[in-house]
C-alpha cells in the first residue's frame, strides 16, 4: 500500500470508525511506534484488540516487547505477552524494577509457566522484584505469586528473608516458604547448616505435624 493510498484508507476507515482497517492502514504507512500512536488515538477501548494487532503487525517481536514496556497501553502488553510466552528469552535484557515489566513477565507466565527462564538471570530478576517491595515500590503481586510456584522460589542465603516473610501475601508467602525450606534441607544435607529463622522453624514444624497426620 503506497502512501497516497494508505492515507485515503485511513480517512475512511477513521470516518466510519473501521478500527481494524484504520489500523492495517496506519501499520503500513507509519513504523510500529508511530502506527500504534495513531491507532490509539482513536482505539480507546480496551476490549478491542484487533485494530491495535493489525497496527503492529509489521513489528518484530522485540519492537513489540520494547513498545510494551514503554506504554502503559493493556492491549500492548497483552499482545507483547503472547511473544515472551512463546519466546521467553526476549526477556533476558529486561530491567524488572519497572511495574510495567513485571506486568508483563506475569502475563507471560500466566500463559506460559516456562517462561519463569526468560530473564538471563530469572533469580536475580526475582530478588529485584522482592528489593523494591521491601523498600515500599510497587511491585505485581501476581508475579510473586505465579513466582513462587517456580524453581526460583527458594530464597536460601537471600539476607532479606525475614523481611519477605512479613510482606508477602498468601499463597505466595506459603510456597515460598516451602520452597526455601526445602533448599534449607538441601543445603543441610551436604553438610552446610544455618540456622534457620523463626518462620521456616514454622515451616518445618508444619510440615512435620501434617506426616505424623498422615501417618496416623
Amino acid at each position: 500500500m503506497n502512501t497516497s493510498v494508505g492515507y485515503a484508507v485511513m480517512t475512511l476507515a477513521r470516518s466510519k470508525k473501521w478500527l481494524r482497517l484504520y489500523g492495517a492502514a496506519v501499520g503500513a504507512c507509519f513504523e510500529p511506534r508511530e502506527a500504534v500512536h495513531q491507532q490509539l488515538i482513536i482505539d480507546t477501548e480496551l476490549t478491542h484488540l484487533d485494530g491495535i494487532k493489525a497496527a503492529l503487525r509489521r513489528s518484530t517481536s522485540k519492537e513489540l516487547v520494547t513498545l510494551a514496556l514503554e506504554s502503559d497501553e493493556p492491549r500492548i502488553l497483552c499482545l507483547a505477552a503472547e511473544e515472551v510466552a512463546h519466546y521467553p528469552k526476549l526477556l533476558k535484557d529486561t530491567d524488572f524494577s519497572s511495574v510495567s515489566a513485571q506486568e508483563l513477565w506475569a502475563r507471560a507466565l500466566a500463559i506460559n509457566i516456562d517462561a519463569w527462564r526468560g530473564p538471563a538471570d530469572p533469580k536475580h530478576s526475582l530478588l529485584v522484584i522482592l528489593q523494591a517491595l521491601l523498600d515500599g515500590h510497587q511491585i505485581n503481586s501476581q508475579l510473586l505469586g505465579a513466582l513462587s510456584t517456580t524453581p526460583i522460589a527458594n530464597l536460601c542465603g537471600y539476607e532479606r528473608c525475614i523481611e519477605v516473610w512479613a510482606r508477602l501475601g498468601e499463597p505466595a508467602r506459603t510456597h515460598f516458604l516451602k520452597a526455601t525450606a526445602s533448599g534449607w534441607l538441601e543445603q543441610a544435607v551436604l553438610g552446610s547448616v544455618v540456622v534457620p529463622d523463626s518462620q521456616l522453624e514454622i515451616t518445618f514444624l508444619l510440615a512435620k505435624l501434617w506426616i505424623r497426620s498422615f501417618k496416623l
